[in-house]
């Protein structure tokens, strides 16, 4: 098999780290992440990036493809594991070869495994001075044993013979039990932690072919992974879907078999149940739980935290029906449990996102009285979940030009810009939050005239952008709203003193930027 020896170095140690690992050639960049997480016996705890300096480009979790056309063409290639303190590791691609294994191995090595949370090279050779490095010795053995058990890429792909033709039951059979683990876990088969192998495989296949629970699999598939599963299972040789999306998918990872070349089959058991279950009135239910999806990410997108009353009101407006309350939360809670992006708390539905930390209960606090923006038709208030953001209007195009233009920016950089400045506003960031992130695209105002120039457009997209902490207002809607309401009600007329609970300096931040509310909304 035709695949890459390269050498993995740790940047900036003395003398250098390193670790000459052989891989398959088909393999993806996510896949050499893992790799390379396993060769130094890193944690995976942290985010990661590779880079291909010479052309300027960044491959992360969510563009993951193939490294072959990369590795061909370049020397060497940079992986980052961190962001503060990070462990940078330069990629030397050594030759190519032509007796690779299905997995990876490593050949030869230099130094042992560092510990992961000392603050990056340097703070490790700071411990190492205090005698206190704590580093690992090494096992070439263990390494290898754990990546030919682990990180076997092709064993469980799904190939059968030359026909490539599988059953559930042989998929299951033949793939590794962590794996197995993973699908019970997705699937909530309960009791499955003292199964063997083989009782496992035997559960597995038990409820993964049961009707009623294929059925929910596919009831609550969203749109894009429903639609996949669709042209899979009307093919007959399978075919390709990004990585990341198919991990993501549990519908995808439950009932499709990964092959070597990255090809996604349908076993023929799950193609014959799936006609069975998908029928007209199947596809109309399905059609009624993706609108009900979509009501709860615009307004999760739009107020983090939505009552139902609100959410049902919303509905019926805009769908022209009679949902109660109490249909609508049981439909919410249905579909929270099969893995929607919300969560039912006290008769209100709350974005995911707001969860840690209780953030949800910062922002209902930043919210206070104030009204929730009701869009004033269905797909003004749907496009909110489908782009969970906002193209530019003419402020946002202003800026990108001004970005553009005068500051000198990419066309690319501007745009990605544009969107982070607007995605801080939304989360109730300040100014200079929005001026500070225009570094992370290199853009940079170099004269007082230019970042005057840069804050005045940026004041301008503030004011039109729509905030969770104004319940999907704008502040200048919410300017002009809050005039008008102190005009009917009598001008200058003192009005009631309202009490508030008070937001601590070490309190996570009601925005739910997962920021301290010192450090974000209550500078």
């Amino acid at each position: 098999m035709q695949g890459y020896q390269l050498k993995i170095i740790i940047k900036n140690s003395k003398p250098p780290i390193w670790r000459r690992t052989a891989v398959p050639g088909d393999i993806t960049f996510g896949q050499l992440h893992r790799v390379i997480q396993a060769v130094y016996g890193w944690k995976d705890s942290k985010p990661y990036i590779f880079e291909i300096p010479q052309k300027k480009i960044k491959i992360g979790p969510a563009e993951d493809q193939a490294i072959a056309p990369w590795l061909q063409n370049h020397k060497w290639i940079r992986y980052t594991y961190g962001s503060e303190n990070a462990w940078e590791h330069r990629v030397e691609i050594e030759k190519e070869v032509d007796d690779a294994l299905g997995y990876p191995r490593v050949d030869k090595y230099k130094g042992g495994n560092l510990p992961e949370d000392c603050g990056g090279i340097a703070g490790y050779y700071k411990l190492q001075e205090k005698g206190m490095a704590g580093e690992e010795e090494y096992s070439l053995e263990a390494v290898n044993q754990y990546l030919a058990e682990h990180l076997d890429f092709h064993k469980n792909s799904g190939a059968s013979g030359e026909t490539g033709e599988y059953t559930m039951a042989q998929w299951l059979m033949e793939a590794h039990p962590e794996e197995l683990e993973e699908l019970a876990e997705l699937n909530h088969l309960a009791s499955y932690k003292n199964l063997t192998k083989e009782e496992l495989t035997v559960r597995l296949k038990e409820l993964l072919l049961n009707e009623a629970h294929m059925s929910q699999l596919l009831l609550y598939a969203g749109a894009d992974e429903y639609r996949v599963f669709l042209e899979l299972t009307a093919g007959e040789r399978g075919g390709r879907a990004d990585l990341n999306f198919v991990y993501r998918s549990r519908l995808l990872r439950s009932c499709c078999i990964l092959t070597r070349d990255t090809t996604l089959v349908v076993p023929e058991e799950v193609k014959a149940l799936c006609r069975k279950i998908i029928t007209p009135e199947f596809e109309a239910k399905h059609e009624e739980i993706e609108t009900l999806r979509k009501y709860c990410s615009s307004a999760s997108y739009l107020y983090g935290v939505t009552p139902v009353s609100l959410l049902t009101k919303l509905y019926n407006q805009y769908e022209g029906t009679r949902l109660t309350e109490e249909i609508m939360g049981t439909r919410c809670m249905e579909l929270m449990n099969n893995g929607g992006t919300v969560t039912v708390i006290n008769d209100s539905i709350v974005a995911n996102e707001l969860l840690e930390q209780d953030a949800y209960r910062m922002l209902l606090l930043l919210q206070g009285t104030k009204p929730y923006y009701i869009p004033p038709v269905r797909g003004l208030f749907l496009q909110y979940g489908v782009l969970y953001g906002e193209a530019p209007d003419q402020n946002g195009r202003e800026l990108i030009r001004y970005v553009r233009e005068e500051l000198d920016a990419g066309q690319a950089q501007a745009n990605s810009y544009f969107y982070e400045v607007q995605a801080l506003i939304h989360k109730n960031y300040e100014m200079e939050d929005l001026i500070a992130a225009a570094a992370k695209y290199n853009i940079t105002p170099g004269t007082k005239e230019q970042l005057a120039g840069l804050s005045e457009r940026l004041r301008s997209v503030w004011n039109h952008t729509r905030r969770l902490g104004d319940r999907g207002y704008t502040p200048l809607e919410l300017e002009i709203l809050q005039k008008k309401t102190a005009l009917s009600s009598g001008a200058g007329k003192p009005g009631p003193v309202q009490k508030s609970q008070k937001i601590y300096p070490n309190d996570p931040c009601p925005c739910g930027s997962g920021r301290k509310y010192k450090k974000c909304c209550g500078r």
